[in-house]
């Protein structure tokens, strides 16, 4: 999705540390391995040149809040809604 100030994407990012503790453990790490796959929001911020990756709600919430502080999520989990991040770089893009 690209606009006039931001270009986004999603992919599935791991933490590759994470990830290579995890492969040790066999199948029970294969299942963990699995869980530590996650899709990820990814901005290119056109102004400031940089890329912002919503690693988690916290990162999600500091990067949307200055820009539209009603789509600030409450965080019940560590990953955010991404439907209503989708929505709110709909409205900022």
């Amino acid at each position: 999705m690209g606009g006039e100030n931001y270009l986004y994407t999603e992919a599935e990012l791991v933490n590759k540390w994470a990830a290579g503790t995890a492969v040790n453990f066999g199948v029970a790490g294969g299942a963990v391995y699995q869980g530590l796959i996650k899709g990820k929001g990814i901005v290119w911020d056109f102004k400031n040149k940089e890329f912002n990756i919503f690693k988690s709600c916290k990162d999600y919430n500091e990067f949307i809040e200055p820009k539209l502080e009603n789509a600030v999520q409450q965080c019940e989990k560590h990953q955010p809604d991404m439907l209503q991040v989708r929505e709110a770089i709909s409205i900022i893009k």
